[in-house]
């Protein structure tokens, strides 16, 4: 979803920021809405063969929902869920988790000073609260506050919906983009499991299911298999980490994005429920792209407009009980839809081991660079412009690198 801005462009990266803050940018006009997703499809794990798993979603980049049977041991209640949370607390007290996500953490690490206080002008006007009160709230928190804290229903947080919807007749589309996400409560996403608590990595429940096990063990069995792209883009390279989120109703982590991790994902609901919105890469022509270099991101939000007409998509929910697999490729959004939702994610297999993503994964790599806004947008070309006359130098090329198999790198 983000890769870190090339700093060798050094503070002009402070020239497009305040552009797009100043609402310099031109807005985009809606596309054409269907209104209506496909829903992902669902099958009963008894009834759903390893065979059928493989050719109908991992092999075809279609999404699938597996139920797990409920009188299964292997499948978790909430009192699992809270004993096992108090359990992990007892074992280590003082431990605190996280907040705010990585990813988070480095963009504001990284945005230079007048795009900090642009964005906090912009906060105040729109959501009527400062960048340093929304980071407060986001304060790390130990494991049982940070349940309780997202233990609300469905509307008793969120974002001024009716304030957002006035103000975005003149905001810029990619700031508004932004603020709907960050407005949102407060969200505990994309954590390792082993940094919250080992304990979690041992329940009964939060073990691979047979799909992801035969999965790999076909992988491994394959004479001379490597991946059909030899070589790796460095940014999208293979994180199989067991990854935690625990948010409220209405809690989402970014906007419509595509992850920088070459891997397909299976999502587990232990508590509550996950709702997806899914896009083929394909059809990412039919969406408008945040213009911020280093971003694969999205300006629709399409819980709220529904599908562009002539994309391919997907919407659907998962429960408690309940496993998404979701190909690595595709474009997302995801929000909680229940209090206290406990997700985990597991990523067994590489996306590009199953599929040829290669002609896609370089395309996006090269959508999101500085040079390729430049030579779209005429916004970005006067900016580059302006960066050129205030620096007295032409703009370096940003280069694409890749990782050869061996490890050696190579642009």
């Amino acid at each position: 979803m983000f890769a870190s801005l090339p700093t060798r462009h050094g503070p002009r990266y402070a020239f497009p920021l305040l552009a797009l803050l100043l609402a310099l940018a031109l807005r985009h006009p809606a596309p054409p809405s269907s209104n209506s997703f496909p829903a992902i499809p669902r099958h009963l794990e008894g009834n759903f063969t390893f065979a059928e798993f493989w050719s109908s979603c991992v092999l075809a980049g279609h999404p699938c929902i597996i139920k797990h049977d409920p009188s299964s041991p292997s499948t978790p209640s909430p009192s699992h869920v809270n004993a096992l949370i108090h359990t992990c607390h007892k074992r280590d007290p003082s431990k605190v988790i996280p907040v705010l996500s990585e990813t988070y953490r480095t963009f504001f690490h990284q945005l230079p000073r007048l795009g900090t206080l642009a964005l906090d002008g912009w906060m105040q006007i729109v959501l009527g609260q400062s960048l340093q009160v929304w980071l407060m709230e986001r304060k790390p928190l130990t494991l049982p506050e940070a349940h309780e804290m997202m233990n609300y229903e469905e509307g008793a947080k969120g974002y001024p919906t009716a304030r957002m919807k006035l103000f975005s007749v003149f905001v810029p589309t990619q700031i508004m983009t932004f603020l709907r996400v960050i407005s949102r409560p407060p969200y505990i996403s994309d954590i390792w499991v082993r940094h919250v608590c080992d304990a979690l990595l041992f329940a009964p429940w939060s073990s691979e299911t047979q799909y992801e096990t035969l999965g790999r063990d076909l992988l491994s069995r394959l004479p001379g298999h490597k991946t059909h792209d030899g070589d790796i883009l460095v940014d999208y390279s293979y994180d199989g980490e067991q990854k935690f989120f625990l948010g409220g109703p209405g809690t989402s982590s970014y906007p419509l994005h595509r992850d920088q991790n070459d891997a397909d994902a299976i999502f587990t609901v232990f508590e509550g429920c996950k709702e997806f919105v899914l896009v083929k890469p394909s059809s990412r022509g039919f969406l408008s792209r945040f213009q911020l270099p280093g971003f694969n991101i999205w300006n629709e939000d399409l819980y709220s407009t529904g599908l562009p007409e002539g994309a391919l998509g997907w919407r659907g929910t998962i429960y408690q009980g309940e496993t998404l697999y979701m190909p690595g490729d595709v474009l997302h959004e995801v929000r909680n839809g229940c209090k206290a939702t406990v997700t985990m994610c597991r990523r067994p297999w590489r996306a590009s081991a199953v599929r040829n993503i290669e002609k896609e994964v370089k395309e996006l790599m090269h959508e999101m660079t500085y040079e390729s806004l430049v030579e779209s947008s005429w916004l970005w070309w006067g900016i580059d412009m302006v960066g050129q006359v205030f620096y007295g130098k032409k703009r370096d090329k940003f280069e694409i690198v890749y990782k050869d198999e061996d490890g050696a790198t190579r642009s």
